[in-house]
């Protein structure tokens, strides 16, 4: 029995969890890897995420002048999912609705599984969007609680 997307949504926001889409904000018709990082999801709030890209160099150059911490790089002996270097620009977290992401999901037409980004990575995810003065308190507080 399958159960729809918007009905296990819930199921499945977590902290730290990783989805793979196509956000039609973004300018690339490529999915990209978006890792959650609201403390408490739920579908009254819009979700925080960080978005992972594998321009690490022209994500160094672009935000320069921000704190290093705000940028994090996963490797793929980190996160097996990914399958080369991946750079999360931790000053600019997308916020999206259940209801976005449900959209998001089934336009794709499935969800394609990936694995809870673990702790290491996900403390330093943290770290690095409150670590951003670019970043607004509110969204400090949805990821920190």
């Amino acid at each position: 029995m399958e159960i729809p997307f918007d009905k296990a949504i819930s199921a499945i926001l977590r902290q730290g969890n990783v989805f793979y889409f196509v956000d039609p904000s973004i300018p690339s018709t490529d999915p990209h890897n978006y890792v959650l990082l609201s403390k408490h999801p739920t579908s009254e709030r819009k979700l925080v995420f960080v978005v992972g890209t594998s321009k690490v160099e022209k994500v160094r150059r672009y935000r320069g002048a921000q704190p290093h911490e705000t940028l994090v790089v996963a490797t793929p002996q980190e996160y097996p999912d990914f399958t080369c270097e991946t750079v999360f620009d931790c000053n600019s977290p997308q916020e999206v609705s259940v209801a976005d992401l449900v959209r998001f999901v089934n336009r794709e037409g499935r969800l394609k599984p990936r694995d809870h980004v673990g702790g290491e990575i996900l403390g330093r995810l943290l770290k690095g969007v409150l670590a951003s003065p670019l970043v607004e308190e509110r969204v400090k507080k949805e990821i920190s609680g």
